[in-house]
């Protein structure tokens, strides 16, 4: 048995929007770092919990 390694393609890396992050006002704060990126996030918790409030300031805050 032998062992052929084939020379690598020489292949320019693709720049994609998605890949940057969305804000560097996000990557301040450990709570937001997990937002400054293209995805689909939940919030999820028990009734009473504080969901709304948190988004409801986050949204109203001009540091986020």
């Amino acid at each position: 048995m032998n062992l052929k390694i084939n020379k690598k393609p020489k292949l320019k890396v693709t720049k994609i929007v998605c890949d940057d992050p969305l804000h560097e006002k996000l990557d301040e704060y450990d709570l937001s770092k997990f937002l400054n990126c293209h995805s689909t996030n939940l919030l999820i918790g028990k009734p009473g919990s504080g969901k709304t409030s948190t988004l409801t300031s986050w949204f109203q805050s001009k540091n986020y």
